[in-house]
């Protein structure tokens, strides 16, 4: 009888502490540790860095965008030709000025794949990558499938630029129309037409960028069939290198001034 008056009397106790020191909700349980921090930032209304203009691309919705790495100050320029999300045919190209940060090369279908995963994507089949030449130099460029969340597919021509270590790095899609419309670029040589024609906005500032659009001025290798433009020759048919010394140089001051 004893027993079981002290046990009454401790459970008694026990209620009353309770009631009188509520435990909160979520006490005694580990804290949620916060979000990381994206490592993109948004850049409302940028201004534009990069243009592209060509015929087939008349008659596209156009869109423009930038971002900014949170770390190493790299910049992401995203220009788009076509309902990404509708039914047409779309291009999607996005242009990395590597700044500070690490970004070591990715294998082509990695890299591909991250870009599709941005735009709601998933790489369902992809054809083995060939090389591609622009006048800036090699891409690699395949034939794949992208597939939307509801299993909708796209084929298009998956592409990057080639040299994973400059400072400049292209990547991107030309894809048919959900409906079967033709894409933007219909052949790897109308894209290499495509990439040709991408030029610097006035706003650039970045030397080793303004250097590689100058460069390209001599490099005629190029899959586009269309006849670009050759430099001056010089007697005996040389290129006038000097020329082109002169295009850079002035460019490179150009960004010099800008900067200061």
């Amino acid at each position: 009888m004893a027993a079981l008056a002290a046990s009454s009397l401790s459970g008694a106790l026990a209620l009353l502490n309770a009631a009188q020191n509520p435990v909160s909700p979520g006490a005694g349980a580990p804290a949620t540790p916060p979000a990381p921090s994206p490592a993109w930032i948004e850049i409302p209304r940028p201004v534009e860095l990069f243009r592209l203009e060509a015929p087939e691309l008349g008659k596209e919705t156009r869109s423009y965008e930038a971002r900014r790495r949170r770390t190493g100050s790299g910049r992401q320029d995203i220009l788009a030709f076509g309902g990404v999300n509708g039914s047409g045919p779309f291009l999607r190209l996005t242009l990395y000025q590597l700044g500070a940060e690490r970004a070591p090369d990715a294998a082509f279908y990695v890299d591909l794949a991250r870009r599709a995963a941005e735009i709601g994507r998933a790489i369902t089949r992809a054809a083995q990558p060939t090389a591609l030449p622009t006048r800036f130099g090699g891409f690699e460029a395949a034939d794949l499938t992208l597939m939307r969340s509801d299993s909708s597919q796209t084929a298009c021509l998956g592409f990057r630029s080639a040299n994973g270590t400059g400072k400049l790095r292209i990547t991107g899609f030309a894809c048919n129309g959900a409906d079967g419309s033709l894409p933007l670029a219909t052949s790897k040589p109308a894209l290499a037409c495509l990439l040709d024609r991408i030029e610097l906005a006035p706003a650039a500032e970045n030397a080793e960028v303004i250097a590689l659009f100058a460069a390209r001025e001599l490099n005629g290798d190029t899959a586009c069939a269309e006849r670009a433009p050759e430099p001056t020759p010089l007697r005996g048919g040389r290129f006038d290198e000097a020329q082109f010394d002169a295009a850079q140089g002035a460019a490179l001051g150009k960004s010099a001034r800008k900067i200061r």
